[in-house]
């Protein structure tokens, strides 16, 4: 693929709202149709081609979201609200991941470490059954990965993350999941304290918009006084649905309007905190905002 437009596709993001046409893309559908009758999902990407340099790139159009507020909260539906009619997909890589007890898991940037893999704790189950298995049936528990074992990951709630133990071309393969939906928020504390990251941290690094999706280009940084102001504003803050928000923080993806806090925690786990002019803070995957308090947003933001 031509440089230019490698990186350009590269800045590509995919919001909470396309994550279940992407991971299905790519999966090889069944005989049977499947999700018929299901209503769909209205955070589809729409690419379009445009020719620059001689070379073409991949633009993304602002989506419709499925987060809604509801009774003052902002609620992300679970896997079985969030519904399909057969046909519709959404070409691209297929997002790793899996669906269980109803709700999407999808596959973490943190690097599996040994402090990482330590904390594969207690099996919960097999899971053999595919995706495009499922036909109109409620999912429980089927995977893109192939057949996996699940486990719990130590300090976590099985609602929060798992560990799914499998093979990828003969060898065993490991994967640390994250749960993407089924959430209802109002503030910052409602999501993030099942993260645990009030717990002692072993380093920061930084990132700039254009190296957001490359983990090995992260900096780092020593931001630890104003994280901690920072990360007491973050639990305090109200959650936002992108309607919500000014036009320019909903869409963040240009090199002015965002950073990257990434954080490894004392437990070797590492989350990516998305940092937008104008004192939002984002989830990778969770297309939530939370409003910070401007006076820590500020100095965390200046820090980095």
């Amino acid at each position: 693929m031509n440089e230019q437009v490698k990186q350009e596709v590269d800045k590509i993001d995919i919001p909470r709202g396309q994550v279940r046409s992407q991971l299905l893309a790519g999966v090889e559908r069944a005989r049977r149709q499947r999700f018929t009758g299901r209503k769909v999902a209205t955070g589809f990407v729409t690419a379009l081609l445009l020719t620059v340099g001689g070379g073409m790139l991949l633009q993304e159009t602002p989506p419709a979201t499925e987060i809604v507020r509801t009774d003052g909260a902002v609620v992300v539906p679970n896997w079985a609200q969030d519904k399909q009619v057969d046909g519709d997909s959404t070409a691209g890589s297929m997002l790793p991941g899996l669906v269980y007890k109803q709700e999407l898991y999808l596959a973490m940037e943190t690097p599996l470490t040994d402090d990482v893999r330590t904390l594969q704790g207690e099996r919960l189950e097999r899971v053999t059954a595919t995706l495009e298995e499922t036909g109109d049936d409620v999912i429980e528990n089927a995977s893109n990965l192939g057949p996996v074992t699940l486990y719990r990951v130590d300090g976590y709630k099985p609602s929060v993350r798992l560990f799914a133990v499998g093979e990828e071309e003969g060898r065993k393969k490991v994967w640390l999941l994250e749960r993407q939906t089924g959430f209802t928020v109002t503030t910052g504390n409602d999501f993030f304290e099942d993260l645990h990251l009030d717990q002692p941290v072993k380093h920061f690094a930084y990132q700039t918009f254009d190296e957001w999706n490359d983990a090995e280009t992260a900096r780092p940084v020593t931001v630890d006084r104003p994280y901690r102001a920072f990360l007491n504003a973050l639990y305090q803050s109200d959650a936002m649905i992108r309607e919500e928000v000014p036009k320019e923080a909903a869409d963040y993806m240009h090199p002015d309007t965002m950073k990257v806090l990434r954080v490894t925690q004392a437990d070797g786990i590492t989350v990516s905190l998305r940092l937008i002019a104008g004192g939002y803070v984002v989830y990778p995957q969770l297309d939530v905002f939370f409003k910070v308090d401007p006076v820590a947003f500020k100095e965390m933001w200046e820090a980095l």
